[in-house]
């Protein structure tokens, strides 16, 4: 039972330092084409989610509205059979040390028009410090335009409770171009793969962008994963439990 690790592994939790502190290793090496970031990620909190509090015909521009808890329930729950941990920002589920997922769904419109619902999801392997990320995937309800999937590694530590990507970058991206809506969008052929250098704690970083025909700018959305624990000074690496997260693990917005 999935469950049935957590015990041991809160134990092994406890030695890790308080202080958290990336470490010099071996070089990384990343996997996939490498190139600069096209969005500040998640730097940017809560940009196109100050008109979710109003009235559809009350909001102005670009915006982006993460479904209510129980939706984002209901929707991992049909998906897959499973509810995790959920929050208006998406669900988290841990199958076992080595593997966690996370899925969210969110509106997305122009001022007094909703455009469209957008649900993103990956699925996260481990293999000590090396992390797979498969399937990767985003479906829309509408056609977009030039969708991105990116793909990184953070850190956490007192000065980073929100992660922080790591030195040296591994980060990564995938074009899927123009995506027809109800069509199944996924990181091909091998999703996102980064070898980082050891860190005590991190996760794994993921955002999805897309544009719309007749409409400025670009949507976004990004999560990051359960916290991945590294076990004293060790080659051993394991997700918490669901509720393991750092700061602000998943939202998303608009930019110009």
């Amino acid at each position: 039972m999935r469950r049935g690790l957590y015990v041991i592994l809160l134990v092994a939790i406890l030695t890790i330092p308080a202080t958290l502190t990336a470490e010099n290793a071996a070089a990384a090496s990343p996997a996939g084409l490498t190139t600069a970031r096209t969005h500040p990620g998640a730097a940017v909190r809560t940009a196109g989610q100050s008109q979710c509090a109003k009235p559809l015909a009350d909001r102005v521009g670009n915006w982006l509205c993460p479904a209510t808890e129980a939706a984002q329930a209901q929707a991992v729950q049909v998906d897959s059979g499973e509810s995790g941990y959920c929050t208006t920002s998406g669900c988290w589920y841990v199958d076992s040390a080595a593997i966690s997922e996370y899925e969210g769904t969110a509106d997305f419109g122009y001022g007094g028009r909703q455009l469209g619902k957008v649900t993103v999801f990956f699925r996260v392997r481990l293999n000590g410090v090396v992390s797979t990320s498969k399937p990767v995937r985003f479906e829309s309800t509408i056609g977009v335009r030039d969708l991105v999937m990116e793909g990184d590694r953070y850190y956490y530590d007192h000065n980073w409770p929100g992660g922080h990507p790591v030195s040296p970058s591994v980060f990564a991206h995938h074009n899927c171009g123009n995506v027809t809506g109800g069509k199944l969008a996924l990181w091909t052929p091998n999703g996102y793969k980064a070898k980082p250098d050891p860190v005590y704690v991190g996760s794994v970083w993921h955002e999805w962008s897309w544009q719309m025909a007749g409409y400025p700018g670009t949507w976004y959305y990004y999560a990051t994963s359960v916290l991945i624990h590294r076990i004293a000074h060790g080659d051993i690496y394991h997700f918490g439990n669901d509720k393991n997260l750092g700061q602000d693990p998943a939202g998303g917005g608009w930019n110009a």
